[in-house]
């Protein structure tokens, strides 16, 4: 039988590895950690397999959704992750002792336009700083690593401009090539916050998710976010592609009227900016 990724699968399985970690940790065995890659999970009596990472194709499938339905092009799947609550694992020390003073894993999922699950993986210990932990999960090392078979670039629609693609994120996610987070929120320039207010909208399902599963009452509700990180370490293809999609939102081909009603948000503003930093055939 083949089912779909639920809320309630993702409780289960959260439970299911905090309590290995710990029953292991008494067997003095290695840490556990569920890597879960697709959508769809099979059960087969006791446990869970799983099928084949996503292809090229169904991640060419997956940004064309995220064009349609969120007007954010390029994008392979929203990224975000909580905390859980744990019971302190025997013989741990401080593995599991995370910002907020008390023990937990790391839960981390990729969500597609429409919240379905596309990656998710469990387990990874809560003392790390965020960008640790998501460097340290098997998503990160797949994605670092580029065994995720995720196509390099795309046209952006409307024009000849071709841009990377990328995982979408929170600011506690490192920025490189390919994973976009915001700008830092301190004096944004319009064109800045425009790109921002996209992105935001490209995370909703992914956010509205997540803290809809920490009420579903299958685990502690101690569900937390990850904590912000402070990196600056990220290179200049990365920099410069958040750019690119920066002036892309702000012209013809890609804006879309309400992200000029953000108040003090001037059009005009922004794309004087963009022209005198070069960038004036984009708009």
């Amino acid at each position: 039988m083949v089912a779909t990724l639920t809320r309630s699968h993702l409780f289960l399985l959260a439970t299911r590895v905090a309590k290995a970690i710990v029953r292991r940790r008494q067997q003095r065995q290695q840490e556990h950690r569920c890597w879960v890659r697709p959508v769809f999970l099979a059960r087969k009596q006791e446990g869970l397999y799983h099928t084949a990472v996503p292809t090229k194709a169904d991640w060419a499938k997956i940004a064309g959704d995220f064009t349609r339905r969120w007007q954010f092009p390029n994008s392979l799947g929203a990224v975000d992750g909580k905390h859980v609550a744990i019971t302190r694992p025997p013989k741990s020390g401080s593995a599991f002792f995370n910002y907020k003073g008390t023990f937990s894993i790391v839960l981390m999922a990729v969500v597609d336009s429409s919240s379905k699950f596309v990656l998710v993986d469990i387990g990874a210990e809560g003392r790390q700083s965020d960008g640790g932990v998501f460097k340290n999960t098997k998503f990160g090392k797949a994605l670092t690593e580029g065994q995720l078979d995720i196509p390099s670039q795309g046209q952006l629609p409307g024009t000849t401009k071709v841009a990377p693609y990328a995982f979408v994120g929170e600011e506690a996610f490192q920025l490189w090539r390919d994973f976009m987070h915001p700008f830092p929120a301190r004096l944004l320039e319009d064109e800045r916050r425009v790109f921002n207010y996209r992105l935001s909208r490209a995370r909703y399902d992914i956010r509205h998710f997540l803290w809809q599963t920490s009420g579903q009452g299958h685990v502690d509700p101690c569900y937390f976010p990850l904590q912000g990180s402070q990196s600056r370490n990220f290179s200049a293809d990365a920099a410069d592609a958040r750019t690119l999609f920066s002036a892309y939102f702000c012209s013809s081909a890609g804006e879309v009227p309400w992200q000029w009603h953000q108040p003090g948000v001037s059009k005009q503003e922004a794309l004087k900016r963009l022209e005198e930093q070069g960038l004036h055939p984009f708009c």
